[in-house]
Parts: C-alpha cells; sequence; structure tokens
C-alpha cells in the first residue's frame, strides 16, 4: 500500500513543478467518514423526527509518524545516492503539509497498492480534497515525529462566480442615468381630466394626479382644458 498526496506549484513562468508526497510509515489505521446531513425536530407529541438531506464530504483521517532515519518498512521514495541511508528529515514533511495547510492548496489523496509496499490494502481511493487538519510532536524521547492528518473531500463548483485578473471599479456618478420616457396626450374635444384618465389608466379618479404634473399649461381651473394641449402623463400611478 502506498499513500500519497499530489500537488503541484507553479514558477513565475506558470512552469507547473510537481511537489507530491508519498507517506515513508503506513498507518495501522485510515478512517474514511461518509455522512449524510440530517436534521432532527421533535412534534407536537413529544417525539423526535428526523430528516436526510444531502451527502456530507467524505473527510479521509491518516495517522502515523515520520522516522528520523531510513528503515525496513521504508518504501516509495527514491533516495539521494550521498544520502541512502537517510531518509528524508521529519522536517522535510512538516514544511511541505504547513506549506500545504497555509496555502490552502488543492491536492489530491490517493491510496493504492503498488510493487514496492510490503503491505496492502483493499481501498483503492483518489479523492481530489483540501487539507484541513495538521498535528505533529514527539514522545518519549524518541526523534520520530508523530502526526495526524484530515483532508476533506472537494468539490469544483462551477457557474457561480467567475475569477477576472482586473477589476473595474465604477463610480455610481459613471452609470447611465435611465429615465423614464414621457408619455405625452393630446387633448381632443369632449375631453375632461377624468375622462382621459379613465380612458387611458381605467380610474377616472387618477385625474388631480394628471391635473398636478400639468398645472402650469392647464392653469388654475382643471375643469377649463382645450382641444390640442399637450399633457404630460409621466408621473400618473395607480
Amino acid at each position: 500500500m502506498q499513500i500519497k498526496i499530489e500537488y503541484k506549484i507553479f514558477t513565475e513562468n506558470g512552469v507547473p513543478l510537481d511537489r507530491s508526497l508519498v507517506l515513508p510509515v503506513n498507518p495501522e489505521n485510515i478512517n474514511i467518514t461518509e455522512s449524510i446531513k440530517s436534521q432532527v425536530f421533535s412534534t407536537i407529541d413529544g417525539s423526535d423526527r428526523s430528516v436526510l438531506g444531502n451527502k456530507d464530504l467524505r473527510v479521509i483521517d491518516i495517522s502515523s509518524f515520520f522516522p528520523l532515519y531510513e528503515s525496513s518498512y521504508w518504501n516509495g521514495y527514491v533516495f539521494d545516492k550521498d544520502v541512502k541511508d537517510i531518509s528524508p528529515r521529519p522536517k522535510y514533511y512538516i514544511d511541505q503539509l504547513e506549506s500545504i495547510l497555509n496555502g490552502k492548496r488543492p491536492v489530491t489523496v490517493s491510496i493504492f497498492d503498488d510493487s514496492t509496499s510490503q503491505s496492502t490494502t483493499n481501498m483503492d481511493i483518489s479523492m481530489n480534497s483540501y487539507l484541513t487538519k495538521f498535528s505533529y510532536g514527539e514522545s518519549g524521547g524518541s526523534l520520530d515525529v508523530s502526526y495526524s492528518l484530515s483532508f476533506q473531500e472537494r468539490n469544483f463548483v462551477q457557474g457561480f462566480w467567475k475569477t477576472t485578473d482586473v477589476v473595474n471599479e465604477v463610480s455610481l456618478d459613471d452609470r447611465p442615468v435611465e429615465k423614464p420616457s414621457p408619455k405625452v396626450y393630446v387633448v381632443k374635444k369632449g375631453d375632461s381630466l377624468w375622462k382621459i384618465a379613465q380612458k387611458l389608466f381605467g380610474n377616472g379618479d387618477l385625474w388631480p394626479q394628471i391635473y398636478k404634473e400639468n398645472e402650469a399649461i392647464i392653469g388654475s381651473n382643471p375643469n377649463l382644458i382645450f382641444p390640442g394641449q399637450r399633457l404630460v402623463l409621466t408621473n400618473v400611478q395607480n
């Protein structure tokens, strides 16, 4: 069995560099949690009921240790010829994992069998995820570093937003002002403000609004309007 944490970083020129890690010591236990969201509520009679929702994101928990020196259980790493007897130091893994965690880097966690492994697994997993928890420490005077990792499944979200390199700032003063187009009615013989309101808006009682908007045209007496007068009806509302 081999456990690999795959991720890449990019240089200033956009060249991808593989920074994948192979965990040196296979853990005794790997826990994979799958669950469904649920909500419990109480009914009037005092009994509880549960409602099931969508599936939660999977979680993989791994605990093991980083050995100070290479040993018989070490596999999956090609050692430098000048330091074959020494494995990458625990600090190497700590620095890498802290970089993944603090940089919020997306990774792929793979658990699989390979020809170099001394143990096998029934699991064949490749999960896109984020490292959400990393704890480590030494105990018992050993210079080996024990650790635990928690990975949460990462689902890609599409269609909700888009990322742009340049943010254009627009002042409210720069926005185009949308004004309603004025509606003009030409008074005909036999018209009154009540008849115009009834004809155009289905409610003759709106005539005071027409008068208020056109008082400068009509004059002081709303009952006297004449054919040919052009009345503006922009602000008449039911």
